[in-house]
């Protein structure tokens, strides 16, 4: 269904799209600046062997980009470098960059006019000092900036946006010529530092090595000369030494051990086995002479004497290589740790010595470099002069506004269709009301009523005469067992064209050659006698007449020439309508008019008024609705509807009136049939 709307009022949703995408055009042209933007690309180039800190100094590296590109991009947005930007171009001289020499925009100016009319005085402005007009130009300066880093790359675009395309690419251009010079200031300013820090520390280190140095010479003075290769020589001594007097001390061993046995022997057997001696082993053979007992006694004392005198000599030796074994140790000792003093003190020199001679070539290095500082960047490409502005985008501008536009029409059309009270389509009427159209009946130009039953006559090829055989076919089809007889036309509500349509249908059926009786139903307004006021009928018979019994049917029917049909006028009475169809009377006149004519119409009152309608609608065969197009609101008809219903009235069949088919069209809901019609149809 909303789709079936949108589709309708395609030319209101065109009709919006257009407005407002001309007047963003027209906006965009008249009241919006263009603004031009200028593009110059640098490089940051690799790192180059450079003491440009404190850091590289100690570490003897080159500094490394550790923060990354977004640093860079920082640094270029940086106010202390755009301020130098402002400071070059004289910025603080330009009114699109300084506001406080800005001349007023139309809403100051407004302001101004509206507070002069009433007697205010604005106060003016004061110029700030020059550092804050510097300070805010930079920040408007910075605002007109732009920098983005190529993706995988380390090429950046600085951005500059002006009013003015030769002041845009003037602003990049000398944005990047800045930050060239300010890396070699920065790298400057480092390696002069850097040369003040490695003088001091030099200086330091020089003195540090002479003290290392004289330490090394007064403590070789101070001590005998020593050697790796006299302390192995002393060691090997020592080691002699103890080897000698382990031996000794084994000898020692055994000579007391023999003295103690020679001494402990009592007899001369045992003092001949102890000794060992052979000339005693001989004598004790002869033991027995007192003589050779003398000399045994005398050579074994002398054996005990020499082996006591052995083991003296051996102590005393022993006692000495125990002294020669301690000055030894003492000596080693003592020399060891003068050794191990002055390694210390030589690697304490040979250290002060590389250090100074380190920080000595990065000195050196350093005072070199002061004089061929390069940049980590380079321009890959100055900025151009632009020849197209860059802001306002038109197009997306004016494809904004369209779709806007697009959306505004689209909720008008939605709203208009949601808002709509009245029934536009004969498929939206069946579907509210579950009951078929027997017609559909254009509009057509005419003041009265009888135009319209005229212009039926004189065109019978016309697209409303078929409109009406139409409704005819349909009646007459309704109900294929018991055709019907007697027929009423109603409506919701007056002037829905139910009176005419009464008339032009009763003319039609005459055209079957069948008779036919048309009854005016609504006596209170008697719009029939009102359209078809002329000779035939200037009588005062009629429905009363008939009813009362004055008049026969056949007497109280006036001929009409125009539509070749009997009419049963209503006349003026002062009795209630209701009352006169709901009596006895009217239903024997019905009886008898279904004796004489093949065909009866009865044009009702509306149903939402009166009552009549109901009670005259029990006796016909086929109850007729007519809803005026765009005219009858949907409530209205389901009212009307659920009335009859509620009196137990079906409704056969309903007939669109009025329909006019050209705003049909416009607002969507035509057919591609209308078309095809006008080669049947008599316009």
């Amino acid at each position: 269904m909303v789709l079936t709307w949108l589709w309708n009022g395609k030319l209101l949703i065109l009709f919006f799209i257009l407005v407002f995408a001309g007047a963003s055009a027209l906006y965009v042209d008249r009241a919006i600046v263009p603004i031009y933007r200028a593009t110059s690309k640098i490089m940051i180039t690799s790192q180059q062997e450079q003491v440009v800190d404190l850091e590289s100094v100690v570490s003897g590296l080159a500094s490394s980009d550790t923060v990354g590109i977004n640093s860079e991009v920082e640094v270029l947005l940086s106010l202390s470098l755009l301020g130098k930007v402002v400071d070059r171009l004289d910025l603080t001289e330009d009114p699109e960059f300084n506001t406080y020499i800005r001349e007023p925009g139309a809403k100051a100016q407004l302001k101004a006019r509206i507070y002069s009319m009433i007697g205010l005085d604005i106060a003016e402005r004061s110029m700030p000092d020059a550092e804050t007009v510097r300070g805010d130009t930079t920040v408007n300066l910075r605002r007109a900036i732009s920098v983005r880093n190529i993706s995988n790359t380390l090429v950046f675009d600085l951005r500059a946006e002006s009013v003015s395309p030769t002041k845009a690419a003037l602003i990049a251009n000398t944005l990047a010529d800045v930050y060239i010079m300010d890396q070699i200031d920065v790298k400057y300013e480092a390696t002069q530092r850097a040369t003040g820090w490695l003088s001091t520390r030099v200086a330091e280190l020089q003195t540090a090595l002479e003290d290392a140095e004289a330490a090394v010479k007064n403590f070789r003075g101070n001590i005998d000369l020593v050697s790796q290769e006299s302390l192995l020589a002393q060691e090997r001594q020592l080691k002699d030494v103890r080897e000698r007097l382990e031996g000794l001390n084994e000898t020692l061993a055994a000579a007391s051990e023999r003295l103690a046995s020679l001494q402990e022997a009592e007899t001369y057997p045992e003092k001949a086995e102890v000794s060992r001696d052979p000339q005693l082993r001989d004598l004790l053979a002869r033991i027995d002479d007192p003589n050779v007992q003398a000399m045994f006694d005398s050579r074994y004392e002398n054996l005990v004497t020499r082996t006591g005198l052995e083991q003296q000599q051996q102590q005393q030796q022993r006692i000495a290589l125990e002294e020669s074994k301690q000055k030894l140790s003492e000596q080693i000792d003592r020399q060891s740790e003068d050794f191990i003093r002055l390694q210390q003190l030589t690697r304490e020199a040979e250290a002060s010595r590389l250090l100074y001679e380190y920080f000595l070539t990065r000195l050196k290095e350093t005072s070199a470099q002061e004089g061929i500082l390069q940049a980590d960047s380079r321009i890959l490409s100055p900025a151009l002069v632009p020849k197209l502005p860059s802001a306002p985008d038109t197009q997306l501008i004016i494809s904004m506004w369209g779709i806007l536009g697009a959306v505004v029409g689209t909720a008008l059309v939605i709203l208009r269709h949601m808002a709509k009270t009245t029934v536009l389509t004969s498929r939206e009427l069946e579907a509210m009301t579950g009951i078929s159209t027997f017609g559909q009946v254009p509009k057509i130009t005419a003041r009265r009523r009888i135009d319209f039953v005229k212009y039926c006559i004189d065109k019978p090829t016309s697209e409303v005469a078929e409109a009406i055989r139409n409704i005819r076919t349909s009646i007459m089809l309704s109900n294929m067992d018991h055709e019907p007889k007697v027929i009423a036309m109603t409506s919701a509500l007056p002037s829905e064209g139910k009176t005419s349509l009464s008339i032009a249908l009763a003319q039609n059926v005459r055209g079957l050659g069948k008779k036919c009786l048309v009854i005016e139903g609504d006596v209170r307004r008697r719009i029939m006698t009102q359209t078809l006021s002329g000779k035939s009928l200037q009588s005062s018979q009629g429905i009363i007449s008939a009813l009362t019994g004055e008049q026969s049917l056949r007497d109280a029917v006036v001929y009409n020439e125009l539509i070749d049909c009997d009419i049963l006028q209503a006349e003026k009475t002062n009795v209630s309508a209701a009352d006169i169809f709901s009596s006895k009377r009217f239903q024997n006149l019905l009886s008898e008019a279904r004796e004489i004519y093949d065909f009866i119409i009865i044009d009702t009152p509306p149903v939402l008024l009166v009552t009549d309608t109901r009670i005259i609608l029990q006796h016909v065969d086929a109850s007729i609705f007519v809803v005026a197009w765009n005219q009858t609101t949907k409530q209205q008809v389901q009212e009307a509807i659920g009335v009859l219903e509620s009196s137990n009235i079906r409704v056969s069949g309903l007939i669109f009136n009025k329909i006019n088919r050209r705003t049909l069209e416009k607002m969507g809901y035509g057919t591609d049939y209308g078309k095809y019609g006008r080669n049947y149809y008599n316009v």
